[in-house]
């Protein structure tokens, strides 16, 4: 049994909203090649399935992408991100698809199963542990900043948003609409499939639940890895809208920089 306490967006969904989620299975891969001499075979596959509208980007090391103007280096430099030089990160992709809907998502799935690739899904925003870039070298990185419409129904008090919507746009566009919001973050510009789904949480967020083989058994499944991180990548989201609080309080917490450690 859990107990938790939830200030957890992908928690508070079950309460505040109604989903309704256009999911597209991912292929778990155990037999992945870690020893590729290049790239070029996802290069082909890719372009054959993808329009030319939808932009990949390569490393420069892809023999590919050597003399293309259009993907050129500075548009993929991970080398200041990485450990080497003080970041997060130790390993680079084999390309970033920038995907533009749904089908785009199923082309790069297809080409990653047959080319037995690993994939992982980042909806454009901003994320400070880097899980949008996966942990493993050469893989593929779907890029959903592109799928980012808003729709919001004021009969049903529901809103559809593409999965890499920011949550600023969001919240101004569901306000317009007669006050309404969702229960998300406070930094606009974080993208809605990472925040819903990769633990964000938000101001509104104020509930306890017990999760167990009986109670939310789909949740409770999801909270002990059911899924291996690769389960789905979701496209869109169907939220209901509550209304807007009619008073906000802003704070901020302060400590000196040698004082971090005992914070955290």
């Amino acid at each position: 049994m859990i107990n938790i306490f939830i200030l957890n967006w992908f928690f508070i969904l079950f309460l505040l909203c109604i989903f309704q989620i256009n999911l597209i299975s991912t292929t778990h891969l155990p037999n992945y090649r870690f020893t590729r001499k290049n790239n070029n075979d996802l290069y082909t596959c890719l372009s054959s399935l993808l329009p030319l509208s939808v932009r990949t980007i390569y490393p420069c090391s892809t023999i590919a992408n050597q003399n293309s103007f259009q993907y050129g280096c500075v548009h993929f430099n991970i080398t200041n991100l990485s450990a080497i030089r003080g970041g997060r990160f130790s390993h680079s992709p084999a390309v970033i698809v920038y995907v533009t809907d749904s089908s785009d998502v199923q082309n790069v799935l297809v080409c990653a199963a047959n080319l037995n690739y690993v994939v992982n899904a980042l909806s454009g925003g901003h994320s400070y542990e880097g899980y949008g870039l996966g942990s493993t070298y050469n893989n593929i990185i779907i890029n959903m900043e592109g799928i980012n419409y808003i729709n919001i129904n004021q009969h049903d008090r529901t809103g559809t948003f593409g999965a890499g919507t920011r949550l600023g746009p969001i919240y101004y566009e569901a306000y317009q609409s007669d006050n309404y919001t969702i229960n998300a973050g406070s930094c606009p510009w974080v993208g809605l499939a990472g925040h819903a789904l990769g633990g964000g949480y938000g101001l509104l967020s104020r509930e306890l639940l017990t999760i167990n083989e009986t109670h939310e058994p789909d949740l409770y499944w999801a909270l002990r890895g059911g899924g291996g991180g690769s389960f789905v990548i979701v496209t869109e989201f169907k939220i209901r809208l509550v209304k807007a609080p009619t008073l906000t309080t802003q704070y901020s917490l302060v400590w000196y920089p040698n004082a971090s450690k005992l914070v955290i």
